[in-house]
């Protein structure tokens, strides 16, 4: 994605970033987000890799961190609608 991340979250070894985009509807900036969630881990050399595969035990953290971006990308909403 190149760009600095809009927000980033943790819960264990499972991360998710908040991405913002800006792209142009009717002459007009908008901002539209997207969200990626992968789990950090070291592999055998102790070097760092990330996968968007989860074991069931890992579920719930996915969880928390997929519930704070809805919550981070909905308070942002409504901030923009505020703003309009």
């Amino acid at each position: 994605m190149g760009n600095k991340p809009d927000k980033k979250l943790q819960s264990g070894q499972i991360s998710a970033t908040i991405w913002k985009k800006q792209i142009e509807v009717k002459n007009n900036e908008v901002d539209v987000y997207s969200v990626e969630i992968v789990k950090n881990y070291k592999n055998e050399k102790g070097e760092w890799n990330k996968t968007s595969s989860f074991n069931k035990n890992e579920l719930i953290n996915v969880k928390v961190v997929l519930d704070e971006a809805i919550k981070e990308l909905f308070l942002k909403n409504e901030l923009e609608l505020k703003r309009a």
